[in-house]
């Protein structure tokens, strides 16, 4: 039981397990009936920003932050983004900004959502929803919801004002058809009840967020050997998308069941069909937010990822039906002679056993001195005799 010191706010606010920084913040302040700047001016913090201290917290504020509340440094941490850093999204060395994250591209602001759980909450998310890789609600089974659906932008739902709403859960964006010349009114719409498209509980999309979801979790010790799957899903699964826009019509079916767990209906593609120009969308260009809203969708993750899990770890009658079409998908229109060097240049980062995987496949095709260079024949390492002999030994 932690000692309540002079400097501790005498009404506390404990963070829910796996919950962002921002959000416990703004609860905070809520609860003392005030605004997040209120509050961190309160305990010592006039010049701190929450979304800078989302991304990654300096020592003095989390010294601070810990004599005021209570909470440990250590959880205080693990609530920001830094704690995903190299793994799922990438912080700035010395500077608290995003880079590119090493998969997907997503806004640093911006936060997807499950009406469900804001309104069990109280308004409260988890950090999970700041992350690339999320894209469903594995407890109610809904697809994430991407912007509100009345002013058409990613929400901040706890985000606290003079300004702003007073109810919880409620959009805290401006509403930019009655912007007035130094005035603004916000959006205020209830969050709780947004619209959000429901997944089968036996579908490919939770079954794949699940994966993810346990590769995220694991122990830092774990982290590279998670990082290489996590790897291994993005290659597949941004090619799966550029084959949705280039190869729908030789679309296994699989592809079309996927669609239809996404609600029937898909966004644009991305403007390259990789999603990787994607990122270079995500700044705060107004004249690029249509682009940036129809280029970084939940649906795109959704699907993209589901279809990936099954051509990469099998278990489905169509998943290597599936593995080749993505393969034939990623051949760009006018070069569909790709020779296996381009080939290679182009899978050089999927990881050593998706790599060795698509040069199998296309060694039917390869002349001998190609097949030689690059191995494509050569079958995958197995387990040398001393470690057969290891394995089958009593202990």
């Amino acid at each position: 039981m932690s000692i309540w010191t002079p400097d501790r706010i005498p009404i506390a606010l404990m963070p829910m397990p796996g919950e962002a920084l921002d959000s416990w913040i703004s609860s905070y302040a809520r609860r003392l009936r005030t605004t997040d700047r209120g509050l961190l001016r309160h305990i010592g913090l006039p010049a701190a920003r929450v979304d800078h201290m989302l991304l990654r917290l300096t020592e003095p504020e989390s010294r601070v932050l810990h004599k005021a509340t209570g909470v440990p440094a250590e959880v205080l941490r693990a609530m920001t983004l830094d704690s995903y850093n190299t793994f799922a999204v990438n912080v700035a060395p010395g500077r608290r900004q995003l880079e590119r994250p090493p998969a997907w591209a997503f806004r640093s602001s911006r936060t997807r959502y499950c009406p469900a759980c804001l309104r069990e909450n109280g308004g409260r998310g988890p950090l999970l929803w700041r992350l690339p890789w999320a894209f469903a609600c594995t407890q109610h089974q809904l697809l994430l919801a991407d912007f509100c659906p009345t002013c058409g932008r990613p929400p901040h739902p706890w985000k606290i004002s003079f300004t702003g709403p007073r109810g919880i859960g409620a959009c805290t964006r401006d509403r930019l058809d009655h912007a007035v010349k130094g005035r603004r009114r916000p959006c205020a719409t209830d969050l709780f009840h947004a619209p959000a498209n429901a997944l089968p509980s036996d579908g490919l999309v939770l079954r794949a967020q699940h994966r993810v979801a346990g590769l995220l979790a694991v122990a830092p010790d774990q982290r590279p050997g998670a990082l290489i799957e996590l790897k291994q899903l993005y290659a597949l699964a941004w090619r799966a998308l550029r084959g949705l826009r280039t190869n729908r019509d030789h679309a296994p079916h699989l592809v079309h069941a996927v669609l239809d767990e996404c609600g029937g209906t898909f966004p644009s593609s991305f403007p390259d069909g990789s999603g990787q120009s994607a990122y270079h969308l995500s700044g705060n260009s107004g004249s690029r937010r249509g682009e940036d809203a129809a280029s970084l969708q939940t649906h795109h993750v959704a699907a993209g990822t589901a279809l990936a899990q099954v051509a990469l770890r099998g278990g489905h009658p169509e998943h290597q039906r599936l593995f080749e079409w993505i393969v034939q998908s990623d051949h760009p229109s006018a070069a569909r002679d790709l020779n296996l060097g381009e080939l290679a240049l182009r899978w050089r980062d999927s990881g050593p056993d998706l790599f060795a995987r698509v040069m199998s496949y296309q060694d039917p095709h390869t002349l001998l001195h190609n097949r030689l260079r690059y191995a494509s024949a050569t079958p995958p390492d197995g387990p040398t005799a001393a470690e057969r002999t290891s394995t089958a030994a009593p202990p």
